[in-house]
């Protein structure tokens, strides 16, 4: 089962990922903040597919994004940001979305679109083991 890490700072949109991507097969853990999911990211012996809300209080998901790249450990990985459609910080944030290959996904969340991201993600991660991302992220 592929590792699937959600992290939003939002506790009911936690619960509904895990809902629809345990439901759909996947090994679902969650953090309620970036610097939990740094923590359990850098911790990780598997990788795996990271849907990260782009904003959070403390580390957000583009400093998330941006730690996880200068500890070279975005290729362990694959990345989903989850954001409000309009928000201004999507554009700030593109040329690190595009150089890191991160599909942004705007909420409210549309479950096939979630569904083929998180497949497409899950299908380009590397293989486990050997410097890579936990079991699962927890």
């Amino acid at each position: 089962m592929t590792p699937v890490l959600v992290v939003d700072d939002d506790e009911d949109i936690r619960q509904t990922l895990r809902f629809i991507l345990d439901d759909a097969g996947y090994n679902v853990s969650d953090a309620p903040n970036g610097q939990t999911a740094l923590r359990m990211l850098r911790a990780a012996t598997e990788p795996a597919v990271v849907l990260v809300d782009l904003l959070m209080p403390g580390l957000t998901g583009a400093q998330l994004l941006e730690t996880m790249r200068d500890d070279g450990a975005t290729h362990r990985h694959r990345f989903i940001v989850m954001t409000a459609a309009s928000h201004p910080q999507v554009q700030v944030h593109a040329p690190l979305f595009t150089a890191l290959g991160v599909p942004v996904l705007t909420k409210p969340l549309v479950v096939d679109a979630l569904l083929d991201t998180v497949a497409a993600a899950a299908a380009h991660l590397p293989a486990g083991g050997d410097n890579c991302a936990s079991s699962s992220p927890a």
